[in-house]
């Protein structure tokens, strides 16, 4: 997704999209649930070092070395949680204890932050608006961030009380203004007045 909205929004932006990218994900991602499951360290922390080579390789070969709007800045700005979730996971596997962080920057910050990027374009677009990023939707997605920094903070403090309060009141205060509006959007007709 992420070559073909920058394709269309980029001045000579290059799509970068390998036919080999696709296999060596799934394998490594098989491989991580394989040594994850079967508790075999080796292997997990081969998986996860692949997924994070990976991931780090299309977040550098996908960021736009051009001006480009802010659905897509938030797409990538989200993205670069991956790498940096598998590179916690690896670490995590290998030496570090980090209990649920590596977790949670892959599922708040890289799936959260590309749920707030994916739900606002397709909300804006199918509903006649303006493919851009509201004032509401910049809320939701800084509010990503602070959660997954701050459960990031609390897992490797040993679920620190505070900083899970601070995790949870981030993502709930910040999105749930963007959550009502976009309800309002799917409860009205299109903006635009066309059928849809």
């Amino acid at each position: 997704m992420v070559p073909f909205f920058a394709g269309n929004v980029v001045e000579g932006y290059a799509r970068w999209r390998p036919d080999w990218l696709i296999a060596a994900l799934w394998i490594s991602l098989l491989a991580r649930l394989a040594g994850e499951l079967l508790n075999i360290g080796w292997l997990a922390i081969s998986a996860n070092g692949a997924l994070a080579a990976l991931t780090g390789a299309m977040l550098w070969k996908w960021w736009p070395r051009a001006s480009a709007p802010g659905l897509l800045i938030v797409l990538i700005w989200g993205f670069a949680w991956a790498p940096m979730g598998f590179t916690l996971a690896m670490l995590d596997t290998a030496t570090l204890a980090l209990g649920r962080g590596p977790d949670h920057a892959l599922m708040i910050g890289f799936a959260g932050s590309l749920l707030v990027a994916m739900v606002t374009r397709v909300t804006q677009g199918h509903s006649g608006r303006p493919l851009s990023m509201t004032a509401l939707a910049w809320l939701a997605f800084g509010a990503v961030q602070a959660a997954a920094i701050a459960r990031l903070w609390a897992a490797l403090q040993l679920e620190l009380a505070e900083a899970l309060l601070v995790s949870v009141g981030a993502l709930c205060l910040g999105m749930l203004p963007w959550l009502l509006r976009n309800m309002g959007i799917y409860l009205s007709p299109r903006s635009d007045g066309k059928a849809g």
